[in-house]
C-alpha cells in the first residue's frame, strides 16, 4: 500500500466508558480515603485503538457492541467525532454498556476493573461484520475484552483473507494455545508476557526468553512492550530491542493501545518490522504524557515530529 493513501483497518473489540479516580494512595480493604479528582471518558481497548488509528490517518471500521443507555449514546458520538465508521456497532436493548473503573495512584500507575456489559455478548453479528469489512482491510486488531472465541474466529477470517492480525492479549485469560495459529503478531506488556510464559520480564534477556517461548506457540512475531524502555521483538528473521524515550508521565492508561494503533498503521503502510515498531514505540511514549485513554492517542504529525527530535 502506498504510504500516502489512508490504510483501511478493522478493529473488533470493546467499547467502554472509563470512570477514572485519582488518589495519592489506594484504599485497603474496608478503608475509605478521599481522592483528588474524577473524570468520565470514553474507553475500551477496542475503541481506544480505533481512535488511535484514526488520529494516525487510517480509515477505521469499528466492530463491537454497546448498551441502549446514556453511556452507549455518548460512546457512539465520540467515535463519530473521531471519524470512525460506526455502522457495524450493534446496540443491545438487554445489557448495559461496558464500563471500566480506573484508579490512579501518586506513582502514575493504573489499576483497572473492567465490567464488560454489552461487550461480553458479542457474537455471530460481529463475526459477520468482520468477514465483510476485512475484504478491504489490511489489518485486524483484536483484544480480550470481548469473548475470546469471537476474537479468534475473526483472526481466522483475517488469515484466510490475507489481512495481518495483531493480538493485544489483554486482559490476561486462559485459553487453548491452539488458537494462536491464526495470529500474526502478539503484543503483550511485561506482566502479560509473564502470565502467558511464566517468565518474569525485567530486562532484554528475560524479554528474549519470553518472546521465544511465545514464538514456539506458533506466533510468527512477538513484540513485548517495556514501557519507557521501548519494546523487544522476535520474529523468524530478526530480534532485538527498540529503545523508547524517558517521558514526563501523566498516566499510562492508553500507552498500550497507542502502541498497537501505531504498529497497525505502520504495517498497513508497508514499513519494515523495525521501522513499524519504532513508530509504535513513539506512539506509546507520547500517550503517557496525557491523561485518559482516547484523549491520549497521538496524532500523526505529533508522532513524526517526536521521532525526528533528538534524544
Amino acid at each position: 500500500m502506498h504510504p500516502n493513501l489512508p490504510p483501511n483497518i478493522t478493529v473488533l473489540g470493546s467499547i467502554n466508558m472509563d470512570l477514572v479516580g485519582v488518589s495519592n494512595q489506594l484504599p485497603k480493604a474496608g478503608e475509605t480515603l478521599s481522592g483528588t479528582s474524577f473524570t468520565m471518558t470514553p474507553g475500551g481497548k477496542g475503541a481506544n485503538q480505533a481512535v488511535g488509528l484514526s488520529r494516525l490517518g487510517a480509515n477505521v471500521q469499528m466492530i463491537g457492541k454497546i448498551g441502549n443507555d446514556i453511556f452507549g449514546k455518548e460512546l457512539i458520538l465520540n467515535l463519530k467525532r473521531n471519524r470512525i465508521n460506526v455502522k457495524n456497532i450493534q446496540t443491545s436493548s438487554d445489557v448495559e454498556s461496558g464500563v471500566a473503573l480506573i484508579l490512579l495512584d501518586s506513582n502514575k500507575e493504573n489499576y483497572i476493573l473492567v465490567i464488560p456489559g454489552a461487550n461480553a455478548t458479542c457474537g455471530k453479528e460481529q463475526i459477520e461484520a468482520v468477514s465483510k469489512t476485512l475484504i478491504n482491510s489490511k489489518c485486524l486488531l483484536i483484544q480480550f475484552e470481548i469473548p475470546p472465541s469471537i476474537s479468534f474466529t475473526a483472526a481466522k477470517f483475517a488469515r484466510n483473507l490475507g489481512a495481518t492480525t495483531i493480538l493485544d492479549p489483554s486482559p490476561t485469560i486462559n485459553f487453548d494455545p491452539y488458537n494462536f495459529k491464526h495470529i500474526d503478531i502478539i503484543t503483550p506488556n511485561q506482566s502479560e508476557a509473564e502470565y502467558y510464559t511464566g517468565i518474569r520480564v525485567i530486562d532484554k534477556e528475560s524479554a528474549s526468553k519470553a518472546a521465544e517461548l511465545l514464538r514456539r506457540k506458533n506466533i510468527p512475531t512477538v513484540i513485548i512492550t517495556l514501557g519507557s524502555r521501548g519494546a523487544y521483538y522476535s520474529s523468524a528473521n530478526a530480534s532485538g530491542l527498540i529503545n523508547g524515550k524517558k517521558m514526563n508521565v501523566v498516566d499510562t492508561v492508553g500507552a498500550g493501545d497507542a502502541f498497537n494503533a501505531g504498529l497497525a498503521v505502520a504495517i498497513s503502510n508497508g514499513g519494515t518490522l523495525v521501522d513499524c515498531i519504532k513508530f509504535a514505540v513513539a506512539c506509546g511514549n507520547l500517550a503517557v504524557t496525557k491523561s485518559g485513554a482516547q484523549n491520549a492517542m497521538p496524532y500523526k504529525d505529533a508522532v513524526s515530529s517526536f521521532i525526528n527530535t533528538p534524544l
